[in-house]
């Protein structure tokens, strides 16, 4: 099914380098991780100051870039 929809550009960026990591296209990784947002295996707990999700705790989320592909390659590139 064909859709418009606006995506905040790192959400775009994040799905396209899963989708080319997973080798499918970015419909169906959008598809896929929409799906495991709704579902209530995919929600996140917080167990003694640690976010957990499915039983895998979480590094907390820190404000800046996005790390892609493309910035490790440039990176390693540099060293």
């Amino acid at each position: 099914m064909r859709t418009t929809i606006d995506l905040d550009a790192d959400v775009l960026q994040a799905a396209r380098e899963l989708a080319r990591y997973r080798r499918v296209s970015l419909g169906r990784m959008i598809s896929e991780l929409s799906r495991a947002a709704l579902g209530k295996d995919s929600e996140a707990t917080t167990t003694s100051q640690v976010l957990v999700r499915n039983g895998v705790p979480l590094l907390p989320r820190r404000a800046g870039e996005l790390v892609t592909s493309e910035l490790v390659h440039h990176l390693d590139d540099a060293d």
